[in-house]
Parts: structure tokens; C-alpha cells; sequence
């Protein structure tokens, strides 16, 4: 058994714009709306990773 959200505060909200965004289709948020560290690509594997830290 999994409890609904019912009641949770902003969740009628989040359905509509959830729902909105599934009709667009595309990306959820343009890059430049995240903070500037979430605005890049993640690398592809751990070793990808620890090269772009290393830097």
C-alpha cells in the first residue's frame, strides 16, 4: 500500500505542471534556469568524473 498525496501542500501544483511538462515533450527546464553547477552535462562514467575534478 502506497498513501496517497492528497492533502501535501502544492502537490495539485506540481501535478499540473508535471502533467504540462509531459505534454511539451522536450527538456523539463532550460539549463540556464539551474544554478550555474547544474548547468552542465554530468559525465558519462566515474572515471569521466573524477578527470573533471581533478582539473
Amino acid at each position: 500500500w502506497v498513501p496517497g498525496h492528497e492533502g501535501v501542500a502544492g502537490n495539485e501544483r506540481a501535478d499540473e505542471e508535471a502533467k504540462l511538462a509531459a505534454k511539451k515533450g522536450g527538456r523539463s527546464s532550460r539549463r540556464t534556469n539551474l544554478p550555474e553547477p547544474f548547468q552542465h552535462p554530468l559525465p558519462h562514467s566515474q572515471t569521466a568524473a573524477i578527470r573533471t575534478f581533478r582539473k
